[in-house]
């Protein structure tokens, strides 16, 4: 039986498009950071095992992770984003999958693990603050330690998940697991919001909710 661990490190469920699309990074940057190192792993998103089709997905749920954990602090803080990348390097050169495990962080410089609800800098057990990492903490679920889900949307009513676990990766809705392809195809065919909810049994605000967020939903349903 295959791991959480597993899963969100080996199950690939996006593609570099995905990847850019919901961390909001240009689709070269995702791909210079995926291209694999001579003689060694990719410098940021873990490549899972290879998907199907003309544009296969071959990013797993943590290399998600790695990359918003990247985009936002190269976005929040005044560190470069050369110190940053060397910072995820070495920290998954002790252990890849650090990035799936719940209270292992790191601000671009040093790491750290949640201690007592707050963080320990691991080299000399000194405190420091979450707030910096709220916003990337927010996107990410943990369940047991490990990584779960990440959120895609958090909508009024409902929130829409990716989750390896459920539709091969593809966002669904967290309050019914529907996943959210069907319900912007009726969208498309101008079907009226009420039959839609009727016809996928969802309540109609949340359908209201995906109509008014579908330009973010629809490159990655």
């Amino acid at each position: 039986m295959t791991s959480q661990l597993e899963r969100v490190s080996t199950s690939s469920i996006l593609t570099r498009n995905d990847v850019a699309h919901l961390v909001g990074l240009p689709l070269d940057t995702v791909r210079r950071w995926s291209a694999r190192a001579q003689g060694g792993r990719p410098p940021l998103v873990t490549q899972g095992r290879r998907g199907y089709g003309p544009n296969p997905p071959t990013i797993p749920l943590l290399g998600l992770s790695e990359a918003s954990l990247m985009k936002h602090l190269t976005t929040e803080t005044k560190k470069g984003p050369r110190k940053i990348l060397s910072a995820v390097r070495e920290a998954k050169e002790q252990n890849p999958l650090c990035f799936a495990l719940e209270g292992f962080y790191t601000d671009g410089t040093d790491t750290f693990f949640g201690h007592l609800g707050g963080l320990e800098r691991t080299k000399d057990r000194q405190q420091a603050f979450r707030e910096i990492l709220a916003p990337y903490l927010r996107k990410m679920n943990f369940a047991d330690g490990i990584l779960q889900s990440y959120v895609v949307k958090e909508m009024d009513h409902d929130r829409v998940l990716i989750d390896p676990r459920f539709r091969s990766g593809r966002p669904f809705l967290e309050s019914s697991g529907m996943p959210v392809f069907p319900i912007l195809a009726e969208m498309k065919d101008s079907m009226k919001l009420e039959a839609i909810a009727d016809e996928f049994d969802v309540p109609f605000e949340v359908v209201r909710d995906v109509r008014r967020h579908r330009r973010e939903l629809a490159p990655v349903a």
